[in-house]
């Protein structure tokens, strides 16, 4: 119980640290891992590669591939200053991450934001969560998740 505590205190102050209103969606683009590559259009490359840093942040997470989670995210971003604080939590955390619909809200050069839709499971239950993240190129000129901002959570039974 006390983990448990202890792990929704920090996603709650990692959410109050992040956290920013919603902006207007100006372009959505649906892209969901499980369509066949014949049945919706294929994205360009940019797409692509933003979608594919946020299956690989969630994939990580669940592979407990911390290192390789931290990799996913810009090293300018506030998750870098809150990494000493979060560490154990996460490498304790038996929670399981389901990307369930990723859709581009907006798209540049060097800044991208989605909104992703995800299941979060672990031995309380299913939370379905709606997540605005921004993402920016980072010094290598690869994607790297910016932000994260719950928009709305709620709980399956």
């Amino acid at each position: 119980m006390k983990f448990a505590l202890s792990l929704c205190f920090s996603l709650i102050c990692l959410s109050l640290l992040t956290a920013c209103p919603p902006q207007t969606i100006s372009q959505i683009v649906n892209i969901q891992p499980s369509a066949s590559p014949s049945s919706s259009p294929t994205p360009d490359p940019t797409t692509q590669a933003v979608i594919q840093v946020i299956h690989d942040n969630a994939n990580n997470l669940n592979g407990d591939n911390i290192t390789e989670y931290w990799a996913t995210l810009h090293t300018d971003s506030q998750f870098n200053q809150l990494m000493p604080a979060i560490y154990t939590d996460l490498r304790n955390a038996r929670t399981q991450y389901n990307i369930v619909e990723a859709k581009i809200q907006s798209q540049s050069a060097d800044i991208a934001s989605a909104i992703v839709k995800r299941r979060t499971s672990d031995f309380t239950g299913t939370v379905e969560q709606e997540v605005l993240y921004t993402l920016r190129t980072n010094r290598d000129g690869k994607w790297k998740i910016f932000n994260m901002v719950i928009q709305s959570m709620h709980y399956i039974r």
